[in-house]
């Protein structure tokens, strides 16, 4: 498909004449090996609905995952965001602003993490030195590997390898076993039991009606160490049924029908969160191919947690607002509005929005549940903006980029193809957003004039990749595009 653009002046120019933006990707020892690195100048304003962008060249979020911890050693909690459908690590700084504190995006520490992460990133300090460990899935997806912070001699950030496999005493065999995880699944990694050491919930693997496992941190040390014991493989007295995304039953009750062996296991996200206050450990869970987030409160002890029912219409702390994400929900406690009390923050936890029919609006893939609650328990409200989505250019999935001066005006515009708009069908289909350079050609500034430039989304696409070139050498751009039906 080709389009001709018809400018007021006939220079153009082809490809991006200035600096927008350049991603460490390698390591720094690498870049320092090689006599050259990148460093990211995020020169180039961007400009939607009136507002500038804070954090406009961050990347966008489709499947992201939040954990807290200090990345430049001032004593305040920044934010690590993995996005689990690009491997992307994306870390946040809290900085000083006039009014307070704001997240500002800082793509400099994402060469201190570790390489490959993949699946599910969860930082959490198992050793109490104050500094979140690294907890994330091994390369095959199914086990848990660990990567201990430990700042090098100079302070900065860095991880060290504990193990690859995460593993429990079977007294049965009289060694270790693997705790599995599961490829699609993320486990809940928190003091489950109130005895001050990391403990681990993960969903039975291998069954379509999967129970709780229950991992016991049984290290002597009162904190500090990585050996598990099976506390329960019927935790809380719960079991997930496959009849409809509230389906549950507990203890005695089993599911009905009889459970068959599955051809594959499905994706649950697991999460830990005391609810409502009382010391006890809640559950929050999500599966695939539905929206709802299902509270399960104890109604136990700290020490031998009991389940009895399933919430799915909002309840208490949510302030009647009901939890729901388009598909695989993952909840996920932490301190994003800088008062030291955990938020919590709901986004979907899918490999490829494109294997689920393209169900998800990346653009606005996370809500924010803001804590406004008192040292007595959490009161949930959400925020309507979302949480960073709003501050970010974002044009939703496979995003592709291009830039010409298409009116004429000496300056350097820019479009993207990306899929994000609504086809009435619950589906979300491709689009090109134009982007004006209202600024100059040193310090650009690019103005959102069109989300549905040339009103392609009508076509219905999966995918739109432009490429601007004259190709009748008129002096002037044509747009070429790669749709993908």
């Amino acid at each position: 498909m080709a389009i001709s653009f018809l400018p007021n002046s006939r220079r153009w120019l082809p490809g991006l004449a200035v600096g927008l933006l350049l991603t460490a990707t390698q390591p720094a020892a690498a870049q320092q090996a090689a006599g050259f690195g990148f460093e990211f100048r995020p020169i180039a304003k961007v400009v939607q609905a009136g507002d500038t962008l804070r954090q406009a060249w961050a990347g966008g979020l489709n499947s992201p995952q939040f954990s807290n911890l200090d990345l430049n050693a001032d004593q305040q909690p920044d934010l690590l965001v993995f996005d689990r459908i690009s491997n992307r690590v994306l870390p946040f700084l809290s900085v000083a602003t006039a009014t307070g504190r704001a997240w500002q995006f800082a793509p400099e520490y994402a060469a201190l993490f570790p390489p490959g992460l993949r699946s599910w990133v969860l930082l959490r300090d198992y050793d109490c030195d104050g500094r979140p460990d690294l907890f994330t899935a091994d390369e095959r997806g199914s086990n848990i590997r660990v990567f201990r912070n430990e700042p090098d001699a100079q302070g900065r950030l860095a991880f060290r390898l504990i193990t690859t496999v995460l593993t429990y005493f079977a007294p049965s065999i009289g060694g270790n076993i693997n705790i599995a995880v599961g490829g699609d699944n993320m486990p809940a990694i928190e003091d489950v039991d109130g005895d001050g050491r990391l403990d681990i919930v993960t969903t039975e693997f291998g069954t379509n009606t999967p129970s709780l496992y229950f991992y016991r941190n049984t290290s002597t040390a009162a904190c500090g160490g990585l050996s598990f014991g099976l506390g329960s493989d019927y935790w809380g007295g719960v079991r997930i049924c496959g009849h409809g995304c509230g389906g549950f039953t507990f203890a005695p009750d089993q599911c009905r029908p009889a459970p068959q062996r599955p051809t594959h296991n499905t994706g649950y996200n697991l999460a830990v969160f005391d609810v409502d206050g009382d010391g006890r450990a809640d559950l929050l869970t999500g599966r695939t191919n539905c929206a709802e987030v299902t509270i399960l409160r104890n109604g136990g002890t700290a020490q031998q947690a009991l389940f009895s029912a399933a919430g799915l219409n909002a309840p208490a702390p949510f302030n009647g607002q009901a939890p729901r994400v388009p598909n695989l929900p993952a909840a996920y406690p932490a301190d994003v509005n800088f008062d030291g009390r955990p938020d919590l923050l709901l986004a979907p936890n899918l490999f490829d929005n494109r294997d689920n029919n393209d169900t998800v609006d990346t653009r606005n893939a996370v809500q924010l549940y803001r804590n406004t609650g008192a040292a007595t328990g959490p009161k949930l409200a959400r925020e309507p903006a979302g949480f960073l989505h709003s501050d970010m250019l974002d044009v939703g999935e496979q995003a592709a980029p291009t830039f010409a001066d298409l009116d004429g005006d000496g300056l350097t515009d820019m479009l993207v193809g990306g899929l994000n708009r609504p086809d009435g069908g619950g589906l979300f289909r491709a689009a090109l957003s134009y982007y004006r350079n209202v600024g100059t050609r040193q310090k650009p500034v690019f103005k959102l004039l069109d989300a549905d430039y040339l009103g392609l989304s009508r076509r219905k696409l999966a995918a739109l990749r432009p490429v601007l070139a004259d190709l009748n050498e008129d002096g002037g751009p044509t747009c070429c595009i790669r749709p993908s039906a």
